[in-house]
């Protein structure tokens, strides 16, 4: 019963109370801006200008400014570095995020009704997990093992003890885990009342070790047409596949002596389906102003959870790995309505881009994503282009995460991002059957790390940790456009 109220009542406070569920999908609904090189170069400020297999991502009306077919392959190779309490962790990948084949119909010799279409196959990467980061505190007010206790507060010492405590519904793992590694005991008067092993105000040193492998991809099937070279309109029909990993280690060093590791992880796979519905219009031949709606991801996921730990508190103990547990959740990511506005001269274009990614029924705000690309025309076969991006915090607030005492996951970490920014260049020749274009992007993102958090004596504590990540990448394009 005190574990039911205690839920319930940190459901009332007036801040941010997030589940594990709420984190899954953030980080299912994360994406980059990558694709081509000219999408990438011009930050993916794309929806009012079609043209580019990947802005059909954004917009499949896009594909009704195609005047040809075309079969569109992209190489990029990526960088990663996490700066942290004055450390520094690097990841690289090489990867192939965008392949696209684009079938061209022409349907009438004349200036009014539908003059042509395009239907495009394509696998496109939407987001690249690749995070190696450490983080260290010292002196540190707060534990792991006081999170611990609370968790296992209203329990019996004897069903800890009990060889069959996975099948006990009342029973969390990271009780189990503290239990075994000596970490928490019961209280002598209450012993349903538990307690941490360190001493009042005892302070520790820790460290937080993260590596994150993966990525989210779609394959879509998206149709556009061109209606009186005054309109584009669109619509696709995607398959989103996810692939996720986490492992935590996390150490803490007590000042008065005593040591404790544990080590969790967190694998996630899933698919999910969407549809997306777009226009651009042209109202002079120097604007053109486009829309699209993405409807919400609905997604199937299998989670599976593993953890194990030592400590030398009173002698040598360990906990082994738990049997991987597994659960298949079902999430509805957020809608995306996306605006924008181009300007085309006589030696090139400017373009703008606003997406707005609601969740209803959620605790996750809604995210904006702003977007500004420029192409400058150098010869009738080579551009130049730049772009900027800003995507908005995941949570403006504070927010605060306690697993639920029962959970089988024993993972406690979780980040909240901050904000991102993206600078980006390029350089693209064409010709009338080849293309072959490159860019750079950088990116920039502050978050900040938790190693867990708890709710006591009427406030929260938690041990988070500030990070920055600065990402670089480089992207090669190369396809043929099947004029007849």
């Amino acid at each position: 019963m005190k574990r039911t109220i205690g839920i319930l009542l940190m459901s009332l406070l007036p801040v941010p109370f997030l589940t594990a569920q709420d984190f899954d999908k953030q980080i299912l609904a994360e994406t980059d801006i990558q694709g081509t090189a000219r999408y990438v170069s011009m930050a993916g400020a794309f929806t009012a200008l079609g043209g580019d297999v990947s802005a059909a991502v954004d917009n499949p009306a896009a594909l009704g400014v195609f005047r040809h077919g075309e079969l569109s392959l992209t190489g990029g190779f990526y960088f990663s570095r996490v700066k942290a309490t004055g450390l520094v962790d690097d990841a690289r990948r090489v990867s192939v995020p965008q392949i696209a084949w684009v079938i061209h119909f022409n349907h009438s010799d004349r200036q009014k009704g539908m003059l042509q279409s395009s239907l495009m196959l394509q696998y496109h990467r939407l987001k690249q997990f690749n995070r190696n980061s450490t983080m260290q505190a010292s002196a540190a007010p707060v534990s792991l093992t006081d999170l611990m206790a609370d968790m296992t507060n209203g329990l019996d010492e004897s069903t800890l003890k009990s060889e069959n405590w996975a099948t006990n519904p009342d029973i969390g793992t990271l009780s189990k885990l503290g239990y075994e590694l000596y970490l928490i005991y019961p209280d002598t008067g209450d012993p349903k009342q538990w307690h941490s092993v360190l001493n009042e105000g005892e302070t520790v040193s820790n460290t937080l070790q993260l590596t994150e492998r993966g990525s989210t991809n779609e394959y879509s099937l998206s149709w556009g047409g061109n209606i009186s070279n005054r309109v584009y309109i669109g619509l696709g029909a995607n398959l989103r596949s996810v692939s996720y990993s986490r492992e935590a280690d996390y150490t803490e060093n007590f000042f008065k002596g005593g040591t404790f590791t544990t080590h969790s992880s967190v694998v996630q796979n899933g698919f999910g389906f969407d549809a997306t519905l777009g226009l651009i219009a042209r109202p002079t031949d120097m604007l053109r102003i486009g829309f699209s709606y993405q409807t919400p991801v609905w997604m199937t996921m299998k989670t599976r959870s593993s953890v194990r730990g030592n400590s030398n508190i009173y002698s040598e103990a360990s906990f082994p790995a738990t049997d991987d547990s597994y659960t298949d959740n079902s999430y509805r990511l957020p809608m995306r309505l996306t605006a924008g506005a181009a300007l085309q001269f006589s030696r090139g274009l400017l373009s703008f881009e606003y997406d707005w990614q609601h969740q209803a029924k959620n605790s996750i705000e809604d995210i904006h994503r702003f977007k500004v690309g420029g192409e400058a025309v150098v010869s009738n076969n080579v551009f130049l282009r730049a772009g900027y991006a800003y995507q908005s915090p995941f949570l403006k607030n504070e927010i605060l995460f306690t697993p639920d005492a029962t959970d089988w996951r024993a993972d406690t970490d979780f980040r909240q991002l901050l904000g991102i920014h993206y600078a980006s260049f390029g350089v693209g020749f064409r010709n009338r059957f080849i293309v072959a274009e490159a860019a750079y992007q950088f990116g920039y993102d502050k978050s900040r790390q938790y190693a867990f958090s708890r709710y006591a004596n009427n406030t929260w504590q938690s041990m988070s940790y500030d990070t920055y990540t600065m990402t670089h990448r480089l992207v090669l394009t190369l396809a043929w456009t099947m004029r007849r």
